[in-house]
C-alpha cells in the first residue's frame, strides 16, 4: 500500500507556504506529515494536473483561471480531499 500524499498548492501566492521561512507553521506541518510516513509535495499551476490525495489550498492571494478551478473539481469527484 502506498502512502498517502498531500499536495501543497504554490501557483497562487499562498499566504501559507512550506517553504515560507518567516513562517514555519506549514513547513513544521509538512515535517510531521512526512515523520507520520506521508508524502507531501508542492504543486505548480493546477490545471496542469497534480498527483496526490489530498489538496491543500492555503489562503490564495491570486484568483484560480477557470481551467485550475476544473482540475480541482475533477480531483475532487473522483475522491480527492
Amino acid at each position: 500500500m502506498t502512502a498517502p500524499t498531500v499536495v501543497f498548492d504554490a501557483s497562487h501566492d499562498e499566504y501559507f507556504s512550506i517553504r515560507k521561512r518567516e513562517d514555519p507553521s506549514y513547513r513544521l506541518l509538512a515535517r510531521q506529515l512526512v515523520a507520520g510516513g506521508m508524502g507531501v509535495k508542492e504543486a505548480g499551476e493546477l490545471d496542469d494536473g497534480f498527483a496526490g490525495d489530498v489538496l491543500v489550498v492555503a489562503v490564495p492571494r491570486r484568483a484560480f483561471q477557470p481551467a485550475e478551478s476544473a482540475a480541482v473539481q475533477e480531483f475532487v469527484k473522483n475522491g480527492g480531499g
